[in-house]
């Protein structure tokens, strides 16, 4: 239809348009984007006849052309609907429908009631309710562009350009016009609709243009570039050197690039529409969603992140639809049979200010926060340690004098040979007070080994005989409890570098813990296994059938003085947070899970000695 080969165009000192060609094919709908200030309403007043270029031809239909003023390009059949808009506000609808048609305005002399009844056949047939009789300053803003778009469609020109009018158009005129476009370019015409909405251009151009800087930088078919690849070449400043000749090379190249960074990003990265339809996904994405054999372009948002339920989906759909920014932190999932820990970050894209789109970004923290509680934990532990340790001293210099008094009190009284003889009471009350104090005692030993961060004699044991010989010693404790032990030794020797007593303390620790959990019997494992490897490690496992660690507690078990036997006597809570201090100073690690559908595992890992 027509053709621009090096057009030149300038204002002064700036620059409208430099060596830019563009072709618009016949019976097409050619759409061009591209920043303001790029150009493309140069292009269009250059095709209108409004600027003359300084360098450059005009191909129409394989002719060379001149378009002096806007007559010479109507009477080749180019309209121009301008962002401008103007009209004679004070006149009626039907005058200025049909403002410069000689065919309706003959000179001076018109026929009011001809104009009116044209006007209202034209309006009618285009499905259009404005009264023709009204002022233009009387109808709205949408309504006054409707009449200009019609006013240049009704002629049907070979080329209708259209510089970002169907953007002030309400939203069922531009349903109704956008058939009237089709219908127009089905009969061979041309239409030229410059935009900044990049939604129209996907749902009914042909081809698109994007202009950077007054050049043509590429020139692509609509079903051969996505949404936000458009956006990428449009809106993106791609490279200092713009004024290369060979500009789509450079600008296909960057994409490939510009993709291959978002495809290598150490994070998980999606964009979707702004209906939550996804349109892009990197690798890193991709691998941590399992969507390896599931394509996911094209598929809803709620489809991919099906992990996402409740408040969390609400929210990120209402962020998506709304096209605001989201984050969300510390979002506990039950991924892939895992319990994960998430943050999200959704970014809206925009363009100018319409919003098409969004970035997701899923960061896994589930690490860093397992990370995060230990520190903190250790911290508590080293500081209720320091207290522990203390106080234990602080106790221990009135336990000396307590000793120091009932052996002066028993060797002053005689102990008793028959029960009630004479002083045998007294004696006694002493006896209890003695084994009171040694209870004392006891206690603020296992409180100074809590706190104590000084060495213990170290010896290498094999932790196959150490365990074999710990449930001998409890397995008639079991039997009477009706608890069943399943003991696997590991088939080598385990040989582990620790304090023996202190470790046996650990064993019998999780032992009875175990047995007390299971009031009314059940089973206990007992698991030995050595990890080879450079850094080869010894793993023990104790199971019990019981109830399990109550909901909410597993991460306070540890923790001096905290104990899930509430109201039980004899109970400190201080068994746990020892043995867990302990196996810290060996240079190992102690955890606890809950089975399903019920029971509890500790496990500990310590460093195998060669």
């Amino acid at each position: 239809m027509v053709e621009l080969q090096g057009i030149r165009v300038s204002y002064g000192n700036l620059l409208g348009l430099e060596d830019l060609s563009l072709t618009i094919a016949s019976g097409e709908i050619h759409a061009i984007v591209g920043e303001h200030g790029a150009g493309k309403s140069s292009v269009a007043r250059v095709l209108a006849g409004l600027i003359q270029p300084e360098e450059g031809r005009i191909l129409w239909k394989g002719r060379q052309r001149q378009l002096p003023d806007v007559n010479a390009s109507r009477n080749l059949g180019i309209e121009l609907v301008s962002q401008d808009n103007e009209f004679f506000q004070y006149q009626p609808v039907a005058y200025n429908l049909f403002v410069n048609r000689a065919q309706v305005f003959p000179r001076f002399f018109f026929n009011r009631s001809r104009i009116f009844s044209a006007a209202e056949d034209i309006f009618a047939s285009m499905e259009v309710s404005i009264p023709v009789w009204k002022k233009m300053a009387d109808i709205s803003l949408p309504e006054r562009v409707l009449v200009d778009i019609i006013r240049h469609l009704y002629p049907e020109p070979q080329l209708l350009i259209l510089d970002e009018a169907l953007e002030k158009l309400a939203a069922y005129d531009l349903v109704r016009i956008r058939g009237h476009l089709r219908r127009l370019v089905k009969n061979g015409s041309s239409v030229l609709f410059i935009t900044h909405r990049i939604d129209d251009i996907y749902e009914f151009s042909d081809r698109v243009t994007i202009i950077r800087d007054g050049r043509v930088l590429i020139t692509e078919s609509v079903r051969e570039i996505d949404k936000i690849s458009l956006i990428k070449l449009a809106y993106t400043q791609i490279s200092e050197n713009a004024r290369r000749r060979n500009i789509n090379r450079e600008f296909y190249e960057f994409l490939k690039y510009n993709e291959a960074i978002l495809e290598r990003l150490p994070v998980n990265l999606m964009v979707v529409d702004h209906t939550g339809v996804v349109k892009l996904m990197n690798k890193e994405a991709v691998e941590y969603l399992h969507l390896e054999d599931k394509p996911s372009f094209g598929r809803h948002i709620t489809e991919v992140l099906d992990f996402l339920i409740g408040e969390s989906s609400r929210s990120l759909l209402k962020a998506i639809s709304e096209g605001a920014a989201y984050t969300a932190y510390d979002l506990g999932l039950e991924f892939d049979g895992e319990r994960r820990i998430i943050d999200m970050t959704l970014s809206p894209i925009r363009d100018g200010l319409q919003y098409i789109g969004c970035i997701l970004i899923i960061n896994d923290i589930t690490e860093q926060q397992q990370l995060r509680e230990r520190i903190v934990f250790s911290e508590k532990l080293a500081s209720v340690g320091l207290l522990a340790a203390g106080v234990a001293h602080e106790i221990n210099n009135p336990l000396e004098a307590i000793y120091s008094c009932t052996d002066t009190l028993k060797l002053n009284l005689e102990k008793p040979v028959i029960s009630g003889g004479s002083g045998s009471n007294a004696f006694r009350t002493v006896e209890r007070l003695e084994s009171e104090a040694e209870a004392i005692e006891h206690i603020v030993r296992n409180l100074i080994s809590f706190g104590d961060e000084e060495g213990v004699d170290i010896e290498t044991i094999d932790l196959n005989e150490l365990l074999e010989d710990i449930i001998n010693l409890v397995r008639y404790n079991t039997r009477y409890r009706k608890i069943s032990i399943d003991y696997q030794s590991a088939r080598t020797s385990v040989l582990i570098r620790v304090n023996k007593i202190e470790m046996k303390q650990v064993i019998l620790n999780l032992f009875k813990n175990a047995i007390e959990a299971m009031a009314n019997g059940g089973s206990m494992g007992v698991f030995l296994t050595r990890t080879g490897g450079s850094s080869p490690m010894a793993e023990l496992t104790v199971e019990d059938s019981g109830p399990g660690i109550p909901a909410g507690e597993a991460r306070s078990i540890f923790l001096p003085f905290y104990s899930t036997k509430r109201g039980a006597s004899g109970h400190m809570g201080l068994g746990l947070s020892i043995s867990y201090n302990i196996v810290k100073k060996m240079g190992g690690e102690i955890t606890a899970e809950n089975l399903s559908p019920s029971g509890c595992r500790f496990m500990i890992r310590l460093p195998a000695a060669g």
